[in-house]
C-alpha cells in the first residue's frame, strides 16, 4: 500500500508545480502579518491519550500507523448526499490511514440535529457545516461549554500549509474569536474563485429577445422585463404558464434582483443587518426597507413574482426551471436549473447585470470576500493532532489536486481530467449519465456540494482547466458583468460570552417576528403603512440594545483586520 501511497503522491507532485496561496474565503488585505491569537485557557488539546499518541505520524504519510475512523457530521443538501466512498474520500484514506464516517444531515433538519448532538453530549469528532447555520454565536456557546477545541497550537505545529494561507492573507485574524482562539477552519480558500461573487442570477435573454427588450440595466428595466415575460407568451406554447420571478425564500432568494438596486446587501434582508457609514443598521427597521417591501408587493399582487415564492422548496423550484417555465430566478448554475447541457436549452439563460435604480444609482453586487469558519473539532476527538494534519494535507499542492478528481480512466466510469501532451491545460470528460461536470464530481468524486474543498480550485489544474461549455456559458459572463462591482457583505460578528447571553435573549424572537411580518407587508395581510408600528414593536422587544451589541462587535472586527 506504501508503494502506492508514494506513487500517487509522485503523480500529484507532478501534475501541480507550485501552490496556489490565493485571498482565503474569509480573508481580504489588511497589511499586517497574521499570528496566532494569544493563548487562552485550554488553548488546544493535543493527544494526552498513549494509544492516540503512539499511533500518531508528526511528518510523512500515512498520518497514522494503524487505521483510524472519525465520525464527521456534514450539513449538506439532500441532492448530493456525501459519502466516504466518494473516490476523494478513498484516496484520502489509502494517503493518510484516515477514513471517515460520514453522517449528513440535510439543510432543513440540520438546526435540529446541531441541538441534540450538543445537548446529549453524543459528539462527532468533526462538524462540518455553512457559517449561515454554524454562525459565530454557536462557536462561542460551545466553545464556552468546552465542546469545540481551539485550534491554534495544533495549527501552529502541524498545519503549515494552512497557516501559510492565513499568514499571506492578514484579514483572516477575523477567524479569532474575542478570546484569542481560532476554533474552526476555514474550508475554502477564496481568491479569484467565482463562489465569492455571491449569488448567480439568470434571465431568459430568448424571451427578451423575442420581446424586443435588451438586457435590463436599471430595477425599471427588469420589471418592464418581467411584465412583457407575463403578457407576451414568449415562450409560445399558448398557454398562461410563465413564472416571471421565482425562487424560494431562503437559499435562493429574489433578493438580488430586488434588493441589491435599492443597496441593500442580499443577505442582510435575510440576516437583518447593514452598515451606513461606521454604524450598524438593522435593516428592517430602515427607511428603504420600507421601498423594498413595496417593490416585493407590487412583484406579488400583479403576479410577476411566483405565487408559490414563500411556501416552495427547492425541489419544487427546480420542476418549474425543467420546465422551462421561469424568466429569471437565483440559483447555482442554469444548466442545473434546466436539467440540461444542451446549450439550446440552458443557452436560453445569461448571468444578470447588477441593476441600478432611482434610490441606488452605483453598480454593486454583493459578495462573500470574508467568511468564518466551517470546520470544527469537537472535544470528543481522541486524535486532534492527526485530524489537523488531514485537513492540512487538504491545503497542500498534493491534497488539492486529490479533489480535482481522477485522470481520465482512472476511475470506472471514464471520466476524469484529460491532459495535453504537455501537462499545461486539461478539460473534464464526464462520463455518460451524469448531469455535466458538476454531478459527476458531486456524485463520484468529492465533496463539492459543501463547504469543503481543499484549495483545488485555485491550483495550477483548476487554472489551465477548460471547463464544459455549460460551465464555462455562466462562468465567464459572472466574470465580465458581476466581478468588477464586487462588494463585500455584511460580515458575521464574533460576540463576547457576555454579550452572546444577551444577543441569546432577543435576536431569534426578533429574526422570527420580522420574517412573519415580511411575508404578511408583502402579501398584504398587513398594510405597509403599520411599518412604523412593526419597528416600535422591534424596539419593545429589545431592538435598540441588540444594535448596540452588534455594533460593538462590528467595531472588534474592523479593529482586527
Amino acid at each position: 500500500m506504501r508503494k502506492k501511497q508514494a506513487r500517487i503522491a509522485q503523480r500529484i507532485t507532478a501534475l501541480v508545480a507550485a501552490a496556489v496561496m490565493s485571498v482565503g474565503l474569509f480573508t481580504g488585505c489588511s497589511g499586517k502579518e497574521a499570528q496566532p491569537g494569544p493563548a487562552g485557557e485550554n488553548n488546544s488539546q493535543t493527544g494526552t491519550d498513549t494509544e492516540a499518541a503512539s499511533l500518531f505520524n508528526e511528518t510523512g504519510m500515512p498520518i497514522v500507523n494503524e487505521p483510524v475512523t472519525l465520525k464527521v457530521l456534514i450539513e449538506t443538501s439532500p441532492l448530493y448526499p456525501i459519502s466516504s466512498e466518494l473516490w476523494y474520500f478513498k484516496q484520502m484514506e489509502e494517503l493518510t490511514g484516515i477514513r471517515w464516517e460520514i453522517e449528513c444531515v440535510d439543510n432543513d433538519q440540520w438546526k435540529e440535529r446541531k441541538s441534540l448532538i450538543f445537548a446529549s453530549q453524543d459528539l462527532p469528532d468533526i462538524i462540518i457545516a455553512t457559517p449561515q447555520n454554524f454562525d459565530t454565536g454557536d462557536i462561542i456557546t460551545y466553545a464556552g461549554a468546552k465542546q469545540l477545541i481551539p485550534l491554534n497550537e495544533l495549527l501552529d505545529k502541524y498545519a503549515p500549509n494552512y497557516m501559510g494561507l492565513l499568514g499571506k492573507y492578514p484579514e483572516s485574524r477575523k477567524l479569532y474569536a474575542p478570546d484569542g482562539n481560532m476554533y474552526g477552519l476555514n474550508g475554502t480558500f477564496a481568491g479569484g474563485n467565482l463562489d465569492t461573487l455571491g449569488a448567480r442570477c439568470f434571465l431568459n435573454t430568448a424571451w427578451l429577445q423575442k420581446a424586443g427588450l435588451d438586457m435590463p440595466q436599471t430595477y425599471e428595466e427588469f420589471y418592464e422585463a418581467l411584465v412583457a415575460m407575463r403578457d407576451g407568451d414568449l415562450d409560445g406554447n399558448g398557454v398562461d404558464d410563465t413564472i416571471p420571478l421565482s425562487g424560494t425564500n431562503n437559499q435562493y432568494s429574489v433578493d438580488p434582483f430586488v434588493a441589491g438596486p435599492l443597496g441593500i446587501p442580499f443577505t442582510s434582508v435575510a440576516s437583518r443587518w447593514m452598515t451606513e457609514g461606521d454604524k450598524i443598521v438593522y435593516v428592517p427597521a430602515s427607511d428603504i426597507y420600507v421601498e423594498y417591501l413595496k417593490r416585493m408587493k407590487q412583484l406579488f399582487d400583479e403576479k410577476l413574482l411566483d405565487q408559490e415564492y414563500f411556501t416552495q422548496n427547492e425541489e419544487q423550484l427546480r420542476a418549474k426551471g425543467a420546465a422551462i417555465q421561469l424568466g429569471a430566478y437565483s440559483y447555482s448554475a442554469h444548466f442545473v436549473m434546466t436539467g440540461s447541457t444542451d446549450p439550446e436549452v440552458y443557452g436560453q439563460y445569461e448571468v444578470i447585470n447588477p441593476l441600478t435604480s432611482e434610490f441606488n444609482e452605483e453598480k454593486v453586487w454583493y459578495g462573500d470576500a470574508v467568511r468564518m469558519p466551517n470546520i470544527f473539532i469537537t472535544s470528543a476527538n481522541k486524535y486532534p493532532e492527526a485530524t489537523i494534519r488531514y485537513f492540512d494535507y487538504a491545503f497542500s499542492d498534493e491534497g488539492s489536486r486529490l479533489f480535482t478528481g481522477p485522470d481520465y480512466g482512472e476511475w470506472e466510469g471514464e471520466g476524469g481530467l484529460k491532459w495535453n501532451e504537455d501537462h499545461t491545460q486539461c478539460e473534464y470528460v464526464t462520463p455518460e449519465g451524469y448531469n455535466g461536470m458538476w454531478d459527476y464530481l458531486c456524485k463520484e468524486i468529492s465533496p463539492l456540494a459543501v463547504e469543503f474543498q481543499g484549495n483545488s480550485q485555485y491550483g495550477d489544474v483548476w487554472g489551465s482547466m477548460q471547463y464544459a461549455p455549460e460551465d464555462t456559458s455562466f462562468k465567464s459572463q459572472m466574470k465580465e458583468r458581476i466581478a468588477p462591482y464586487l462588494k463585500q457583505e455584511f460580515p458575521q460578528l464574533f460576540f463576547t460570552i457576555e454579550e452572546r447571553e444577551e444577543v441569546a435573549l432577543v435576536l431569534d424572537e426578533i429574526k422570527n417576528y420580522t420574517a412573519q411580518m415580511e411575508v404578511k407587508f408583502i402579501t398584504g395581510e398587513e398594510p405597509i403603512e403599520n411599518h412604523a408600528r412593526f419597528v416600535e414593536t422591534l424596539n419593545s422587544m429589545g431592538l435598540e440594545r441588540l444594535t448596540e451589541l452588534y455594533q460593538a462587535a462590528y467595531e472588534r472586527y474592523l479593529q482586527n483586520g
